[in-house]
């Protein structure tokens, strides 16, 4: 489950459909809190008002003309622009498994996009815009059919499919345990991650998950945690300096950083910031 905000918050209702759930939380204006998803995919309407999603030194704000997916272990900051209530559904793996399988012309993707955002902005058309009002409307007027609020849930990660960047996630939570562990370290590569906290999102123990990811990706989970952290390096090196960057990816000091980044680049980062300066 997410730790969402405090439960000082107005109106907060939850309902549950196996391990599925919808939320409905009133925001006052100017309510800004700390927003994680955990191993599940969130969907956010705005029935109301306006959200604004901060992530690092990005934002963007969420009206009630689009809908905001928030990708699994998500991170970031949330605040009320104006008086708003809000419609969140969390998606279990087990609905999007079934409605994944029974799909027979999905959106193709040929590579990966291992995109770092906490959220994807989907612009309402008349589809999309249908399917969430009919899961509030069967939430409002049939909450104890728990049949038909599942059945518009479906139908709204079907319609989802038909986009590239959705039908990605939605396949990745279906088919690809460690393909959620890639997207997990894109998302905390700023945090000091360990193997067996890798081991435990998807259910191994840490002997056979290393085993299993170099099977799957040709290296140690650990080197491909260093390699995600080193490119990142580069670019924050252009306006960082060494220690700043060393702490802003996680290392418990900087000459760990320095080392790993000569190990990848054959040259400091401060050789490397001169050469490219």
């Amino acid at each position: 489950m997410t730790n969402i905000v405090h439960d000082s918050l107005k109106n907060r209702h939850s309902y549950k459909m196996g391990n599925s759930s919808i939320t409905y939380y009133e925001l006052m204006q100017n309510y800004r809190c700390g927003y994680k998803t955990k191993d599940r995919i969130q969907l956010i309407a705005v029935l109301w008002g306006k959200i604004e999603y901060l992530f690092g030194s990005e934002s963007i704000c969420q009206k009630n003309t689009e809908m905001m997916l928030l990708p699994f272990y998500s991170d970031l900051t949330v605040r009320a622009q104006k008086p708003t209530k809000m419609m969140v559904i969390e998606v279990c793996d087990e609905l999007t498994k079934s409605v994944f399988s029974n799909i027979e012309n999905k959106q193709p993707f040929n590579n990966a996009i291992y995109d770092p955002r906490p959220y994807v902005p989907i612009k309402y058309d008349s589809i999309l815009y249908k399917s969430v009002q009919s899961i509030h409307s069967e939430y409002v007027e049939n909450s104890e059919n728990p049949y038909l609020v599942e059945l518009n849930i479906r139908r709204l990660i079907y319609n989802l499919l038909k986009t590239e960047y959705s039908s990605y996630l939605f396949s990745i939570k279906a088919k690809h345990p460690m393909e959620q562990v890639k997207q997990y370290i894109a998302r905390n590569v700023n945090r000091n991650i360990k193997i067996s906290d890798l081991a435990d999102l998807v259910g191994m123990h840490s002997s056979n998950f290393t085993n299993t990811f170099k099977r799957n990706f040709k290296m140690t989970p650990m080197n491909y945690i260093h390699e995600v952290k080193m490119k990142l390096a580069e670019q924050l090196l252009k306006e960082n300096s060494v220690t700043e960057v060393a702490y802003e990816l996680g290392f418990e000091n900087v000459s760990s950083f320095i080392s790993q980044f000569k190990k990848i680049y054959h040259i400091t980062p401060k050789q490397y910031q001169i050469k490219n300066l």
